[in-house]
């Protein structure tokens, strides 16, 4: 019986060593696999952080612009506003100026909702919004 425990035991000895060679193999080759993928992986890693940057600068540039913009508005707004006084008195001062209503009836401008309003032969008690309108351009022969 003892020649077929050793060789029982020698079985066994192959086969742990025959396991223990596969598991060599296994990790050595995921080492060198691991070895060749790491350079793709900095360089995505570095792709990455960079277009973390440029979204982050340019969110701050949109940011930027924005605020601009709203600057913008506010001027514009403000401008409409005095034009619109500016266009109110007009037609106002035309009820009485002969200058004035040449003006405005060169340029047409009325304000909102008073031609519906005279045609229907009463005015609105509220200020309406004016309108300018340009004159129409000539023609080219």
């Amino acid at each position: 019986m003892s020649d077929f425990s050793q060789q029982e035991d020698k079985g066994q000895s192959l086969a742990l060593a025959g396991i223990a060679l596969a598991a060599v193999l296994f990790f050595g080759t995921q080492l060198r696999v691991a070895g060749l993928e790491k350079p793709m992986l900095e360089a995505q890693l570095n792709y990455s952080a960079q277009r973390l940057t440029s979204t982050k600068a340019a969110q701050v540039q949109a940011d930027e612009a924005l605020k601009k913009r709203d600057e913008q508005v506010k001027g514009l707004s403000e401008t409409e506003s005095k034009y619109a006084a500016l266009l109110t008195e007009l037609i106002e001062l035309a009820k009485t100026d002969a200058d004035a209503r040449a003006i405005t009836q060169k340029w047409k401008i009325q304000q909102q909702g008073q031609a519906a309003a005279t045609d229907a032969g009463s005015q609105e008690s509220k200020p309406a919004k004016v309108q300018a309108v340009a004159p129409p351009k000539p023609k080219a022969p």
